[in-house]
């Protein structure tokens, strides 16, 4: 047996919890457990309806799920909660969604193995975090290169859309009881990185994926209301880029499905983001990461992690290997789709990182993010623990506190908030000499001071250049000079 990957190395030994911090306009604090046998997808979910969110992975080399319940404030248990069996071998993507309308979330997966048939496998949810046995469908000639949920037409159940890496998107249409009957749609070339959504607003669900005929395409499918589709629309071409999957967000919040869309072209890799208009066109803005960042894995993820109105950009990549180390590009947003140059999440060298996914896993109000990685068995995630927002408008600085004694570097940690406008610019001075800013309503920065008192002075500014300002002292011990 052998399953598709976008990269084959070593196994690393095991993972084990800690923590590290990353300072820049935002923070994230990264937690790490173990997820065996080789996790390829990340999905988040509410498993067993207690309000927090929890965690499934796969185990691509052992025909098993991982279920990783909440405990409440962001924590999870190392190696998970529980695993299932699924049917097949190489489970490469999973999803939850409540196929059989009971209430209760349910997991499916789908496999790709290239020398037996693989399926789809459907699991039950009790509605406690557990489930039941699998229960599967085979994919006919391919294997699971991408796979999302679709309601079709007026159906009230959703259905699953499988790109196979052949021709034609293979619908498994949901009867509303969870059980699920095969359809084709037909296409010239082959099918990978499906998702869907309303993309033309006309309240029939559609389908996006990228098409390789001589070069990638992304492409939409529209529904109609008979439950058929059109023949794919081309949205753009890949030119140089090698498109890889598609994935439905709204980084644009209008309620109107958009697109990324990572690639990799040349020993180089990004995503693409397609704003929807509303009317199922598209505006593309292409994000470049820098050289050495060479594969996107499959699933970028996005939202607004500021809560200041923007929504920034997480891709997981990996690098050339120790010289430039894999990470989680985080696209700082400063803009309604438009972005600052990433800021790189260290990961372990050749941890081969695939999706990435967005919750508010400790309810502190501030969107985090989880990623499994391949290679060493890890699940990543990523706590917000930039500084909350301000009740009202104006500037919120946690660290240094007003009047406190610190060493060096000093940790400067504060947000803001407009008032009918959002904040687009934050800057920090120390005796009147700037030492930090962001393109955005958060800034954390580690600053160099020398002993002795200071004055702390953060400027924010609104998109129509209102000024909010807050003054704190605070002192630094240490040597008198550098």
């Amino acid at each position: 047996m052998r399953a598709i990957s976008p990269r084959n190395r070593i196994q690393l030994p095991l993972v084990v919890i800690f923590s590290v911090s990353v300072s820049f306009a935002q923070s994230f604090r990264q937690d790490t457990y173990h997820t065996p046998n080789r996790p390829s997808d990340v999905f988040i979910a509410d498993l067993n309806h207690d309000g927090h969110p929890d965690i499934v992975t796969t185990q691509s080399t052992s025909n098993m799920v991982t279920v990783f319940l909440n405990h409440g404030n962001g924590t999870f248990t190392d190696g998970g909660s529980a695993t299932y069996l699924v049917g097949g071998s190489f489970p490469q993507r999973i999803l939850v969604a409540d196929f059989n309308q009971d209430g209760n979330p349910d997991i499916a997966t789908g496999t790709c193995d290239l020398s037996q048939p693989n399926f789809l496998s459907i699991l039950f949810g009790n509605g406690d975090g557990t489930f039941q046995p699998h229960v599967d469908y085979r994919i006919p000639g391919g294997c699971a290169l991408g796979l999302g949920t679709i309601r079709v037409a007026h159906d009230t159940a959703p259905s699953l859309i499988v790109g196979i890496g052949w021709p034609g998107v293979q619908l498994f249409r949901n009867d509303g009881t969870g059980t699920f009957h095969l359809q084709i749609i037909p296409t010239t070339g082959n099918m990978v990185g499906v998702s869907a959504a309303d993309y033309n607003h006309d309240g029939i669900a559609d389908i996006a994926a990228i098409e390789y005929t001589t070069i990638a395409q992304l492409v939409v499918f529209y529904g109609d209301a008979s439950g058929g589709f059109g023949a794919a629309q081309t949205v753009q071409t890949s030119n140089p880029p090698n498109f890889l999957e598609t994935n439905t967000v709204d980084f644009t919040g209008d309620g109107v499905g958009d697109l990324l869309v990572p690639w990799e072209f040349d020993l180089q890799s990004g995503v693409t983001a397609f704003a929807n208009n509303g009317f199922g066109k598209f505006t593309s803005t292409t994000l470049t990461l820098a050289p050495g960042y060479i594969l996107p894995g499959f699933r970028a993820a996005e939202g607004d992690f500021t809560r200041g109105g923007f929504h920034g950009i997480v891709l997981p990549v990996s690098g050339t290997g120790t010289e430039v180390p894999d990470a989680v590009a985080y696209f700082p947003a400063h803009g309604k789709g438009v972005w600052s140059p990433p800021v790189y999440l260290p990961l372990r060298a050749n941890s081969d990182p695939h999706s990435a996914s967005v919750a508010d896993f400790n309810h502190d109000g501030l969107l985090d993010f989880a990623m499994v990685t391949s290679a060493d068995d890890t699940l990543h995630v990523f706590i917000n623990d930039s500084c909350p927002l301000p009740t009202k408008a104006g500037i919120a600085v946690c660290s240094p506190v007003r009047g406190s004694t610190v060493g060096s570097p000093v940790r400067i940690s504060a947000t803001a908030k407009g008032g009918t406008r959002p904040i687009v610019a934050m800057k920090a001075y120390i005796g009147g000499k700037q030492v930090a800013s962001s393109g955005n309503n958060m800034l954390n920065a580690s600053v160099v001071q020398i002993s002795g008192k200071h004055t702390l002075t953060i400027n924010a500014w609104d998109s129509a250049g209102k000024l909010y300002q807050a003054i704190e002292t605070f002192a630094v011990t240490g040597p008198k000079s550098f």
